[in-house]
This record gives structure tokens, sequence and C-alpha cells, in this order.
């Protein structure tokens, strides 16, 4: 178990607070962006929010732009997809000289001094690239289903609840190899360095993966605050397994791994299919090699570059 790191509380100029929200929006439903929205907007801290939506096809955009009148809206002429919808907030934040990028999915919402408490830690803490607060469900009956399993494989679940049951008054910082993007503070510091998301391997699932694990690559950390939540209101969704193209996606672009361990891979699986295994996921493997394989070194090798994943943000087709 990683030791948690106790730190004192600094005093949170909160006026000059340059944070800006991305939510990447796509036929949401009406309480989401109810509770999505009016939490942003009663934040303790002043925030940007920018809506980057992906050309729903309800009347998201009207009942937006009607009800929440602060929120900048930009529309996509198409579905982009998350990595490439995020990368137009980001950029947009990004040139306007933001401190801190906070992605909210559509389907959380914050507490009132959620990001307060997330931009006072990272203030201390910067050789972080990446904080989360605790993921609730929208009924705050506990974690939600995927973030309980990030803490279960980094085995601080015990410490976690510590800090919500027992109510620790200082932030508790807890390093993390993973957490989903569904509530992420990023700092300019991290998005100078890594970039945005990868849009060259990937459109709507996976990015978040490969964004860790160009952090950690990048010698920066991702952390977990659990003095602060947010909900995630996901659980009526099916825990469907993920496209096995996403999961070829994840391993071949973790830069994280080395040529020759993805080579080595590659042979035990070659070997697997003579002697009659796994035939079918095997050929499926490479198959995915063969036909991504200029897409898999374009994307290693712009993302093992400090600073060059600021490409991604531009917008434009690799």
């Amino acid at each position: 178990m990683r030791i948690p790191t106790s730190l004192p509380t600094p005093q949170l100029d909160r006026k000059n607070v340059r944070c800006t929200v991305i939510v990447v929006t796509y036929n949401g439903k009406k309480e989401w962006y109810d509770k999505c929205f009016s939490s942003l907007l009663t934040s303790s801290i002043p925030l940007e929010i920018i809506v980057v939506d992906n050309k729903s096809t309800d009347d998201t955009i009207d009942y937006i732009s009607r009800n929440f009148q602060q929120i900048k809206i930009i529309q996509n002429d198409e579905n982009v997809g998350f990595a490439k919808a995020n990368n137009i907030g980001l950029n947009i934040a990004y040139n306007d000289n933001k401190d801190y990028f906070f992605l909210l999915n559509q389907d959380a919402w914050v507490e009132h001094n959620t990001l307060e408490i997330l931009i006072t830690v990272a203030e201390k803490k910067q050789e972080f690239g990446i904080f989360s607060p605790i993921h609730l469900t929208g009924s705050k009956s506990g974690f939600d289903k995927n973030f309980r399993n990030y803490f279960h494989y980094n085995s601080t679940t015990i410490c976690a609840y510590e800090c919500l049951y027992l109510k620790y008054q200082q932030p508790i910082l807890y390093e993390s190899f993973f957490v989903n993007a569904a509530a992420w503070l990023i700092t300019r510091k991290c998005v100078e360095i890594v970039g945005g998301f990868d849009t060259i391997m990937f459109k709507h699932y996976g990015e978040d993966n490969n964004y860790c694990q160009r952090v950690i690559y990048h010698k920066l950390k991702i952390g977990i605050v659990p003095t602060t939540t947010i909900c995630h209101d996901r659980a009526f969704r099916a825990n469907n397994p993920l496209d096995p193209d996403i999961i070829f996606s994840i391993t071949y672009g973790n830069i994280l791994l080395t040529k020759k361990i993805l080579k080595e891979r590659l042979i035990e699986i070659f070997f697997k299919i003579i002697r009659g295994k796994e035939i079918s996921k095997g050929l499926k493997e490479i198959r995915f090699v063969i036909k991504k394989y200029q897409k898999i070194v374009k994307s290693r090798e712009i993302n093992k570059i400090k600073g060059k994943g600021l490409e991604y943000l531009e917008i434009k087709e690799i």
C-alpha cells in the first residue's frame, strides 16, 4: 500500500483561480445536465464552463442554451469522439492561458468545494499532473463501480474509506496508476508536457488509459484526493467488455512497454496459434497490428517526445 501524503492546507486565492471545465455532451438526460451544470455554476470558486457537443440529435443544445446561458457551447459537425472533443475544449482553454482544466462527464456532478479542494492540493503538489476526487454513484450509496475497482487494484480502498468516514480535516493525496477521466483536474504543466488525448489510436474509449500511461512516462504523477467527491450516474449501464481493438490500442499504444516487450508478445501469440491455442483471438490481434502498424508507430513516436502531444490540440487529422 502506498503511504498517503498529508498536506498542509494553503490558502487558495479564489478570485484569481484560472480554471476551465470541459464537458463533452451527446444526447444526455436533462436531469444529468441540471445536476452537472448547476453544481459547477454554484462552485466555491469561479469557473469557465465549455460544452463541446458531439452533434447531439436531441434537444441538448437548445436545452443547455436556454437554461445555462453562462456556458460557452461548441457544436461539432459530427460525432468526433471523446478524445477529439476534449482536445477542442483543451485547445480553447490552453490558448486562453488557463492554469487548470477540469474534464467532467455529462452524467456527473461536483460538490460545492470539489474544484477548490482539488486545486488547493494541486498548488502544493506540482509533481502531479492529474488529480481526481472520489467517484461515488449518483445516489451516493457507495463508490462508482469502476472507480471501486481502481482503488482495489491499487490497495487503497481502506485508506479512502478512512478519509471519507473518519472525516480527516487535511487533504490527503494517494498516488495511483490510473483513474478514469470522468472527473480529471489536469494542470497546465501536464498539458505542456504530455499534450492532449491521442487522436491517432483513440476516439471513444481507451484514451484515458493511454493518457495516464503517458503522464507516468513523462515523470508526472496521478493522484486521488479522497477528501472530496463527485457523483457519477452510470449504475444503469451494462458492464459490457471492451471491443478487442480498444484493448489492443491501449496495449500497443502504451509507451511504458518497450518495443522488445511488444515484439515478444507477438511472437508468443504466433506460437500459440501454431499450437492451436486461442487461434481466433490471436489472429484478431495480429490483424490489428498489421492494419494499424503505421498509426502505432506514429502514436508512440509523438507520445514519447516531451511537449509533442500538444499537436493533438491543434485538432488536425494525422
